[in-house]
């Protein structure tokens, strides 16, 4: 998605190394956020979370736009809920 490398990732995550402008605005665009909240200005909504979860994350959100693709009528009404590690849909 990002078109880096897995040691380029876990140099971002042990902050050996920082994400350029160009992976900054991917990333953003992944996470529907904005870069300065990629950069460290502070929300109270944001939860910093693993990157197995953050994986997770990806997966729902592929799953949640095949399932309003296949059925318009619920565009946007679906919903990533976390249920003990697992996530479903509400």
């Amino acid at each position: 998605m990002l078109g880096v490398s897995r040691s380029t990732l876990s140099a971002w995550e042990t902050g050996r190394y920082q994400p350029d402008l160009e992976s900054l605005i991917k990333i953003s665009k992944l996470l529907d956020t904005s870069i300065d909240i990629l950069l460290g200005a502070e929300r109270k909504d944001i939860v910093l979370i693993t990157r197995k979860d953050f994986e997770k994350l990806l997966e729902a959100k592929k799953a949640i736009s095949k399932i309003e693709q296949e059925n318009p009528q619920i565009k946007n009404k679906v919903q990533i809920q976390d249920n003990h590690g697992k996530i479903t849909f509400k």
